[in-house]
């Protein structure tokens, strides 16, 4: 039996790079992939490349740093998937400021952004997350 048999991970940032290697990987261990990316066209392009793996893949276009975004996403794909087994939080958040002009706090709003992304998404839907 594959390590991730029978598992569902949700891979955010999964439309490229990190997110996307992660996303195949999981899925030849045997895990069904949500891939959610900022835009439909890269989720759907990795979704399709999991599924050729043979395994369930489902695409959300979603943007992390708003939080009704997330929200909705969870919902959906809960309702979708069922279940949550696996959550990478891959996605980055990041709002390009001058060199000259860095503040802690602006540093400070990033890291926060991330941890609600993660936080909220668990928190508002934590049934159908296993511990």
């Amino acid at each position: 039996m594959s390590q991730l048999a029978n598992q569902i991970a949700v891979i955010t940032g999964a439309g490229r790079g990190i997110g996307r290697a992660i996303a195949l990987k999981f899925a030849a261990a045997g895990a069904d992939i949500v891939c959610v990316s900022r835009t439909m066209d890269n989720a759907e392009r990795v979704a399709e490349e999991v599924r050729a793996e043979g395994r369930k893949a489902w695409a959300h276009a979603v943007d992390v740093a708003d939080a009704a975004a997330v929200t909705a996403a969870a919902e959906k794909i809960l309702a979708e998937a069922g279940k949550v087994d696996i959550l990478v939080n891959n996605a980055g958040v990041t709002r390009v400021e001058a060199a000259a002009d860095p503040h802690l706090a602006k540093l400070r709003g990033q890291i926060e952004q991330q941890a609600a992304t993660l936080g909220g998404l668990y928190d508002e839907h934590n049934s159908g997350f296993r511990a």
